[in-house]
């Protein structure tokens, strides 16, 4: 996989990580995303999966990175208001 040069990079304060275009910002995951766990949709009942969001076992978090996960579920919209 190609990515494209940009013209400055920085110093993203992460040893693996190392430079980064000069425009990106850097946060933690936490501030991005929330983690929840337990309330797994049960996987007998299909309508809860194939969905767009994705969902992580245990074992997908057994590797450096994550890209997507196995599964994924659908979004539920809140009906009261």
């Amino acid at each position: 996989m190609s990515f494209p040069k940009y013209e400055y990079y920085k110093d993203s304060g992460v040893e693996w990580l190392s430079e980064v275009p000069a425009h990106w910002g850097l946060k933690p995951l936490k501030h991005l995303a929330e983690f929840r766990s337990g309330g797994t949709p049960d996987k007998s009942n299909r309508e809860f999966w194939d969905g767009e969001v994705p969902w992580a076992s245990d074992n997908e978090f057994k590797t450096d990175e994550l890209f997507d996960t196995i599964d994924h579920i659908i979004t539920i919209k809140d009906t009261n208001g």
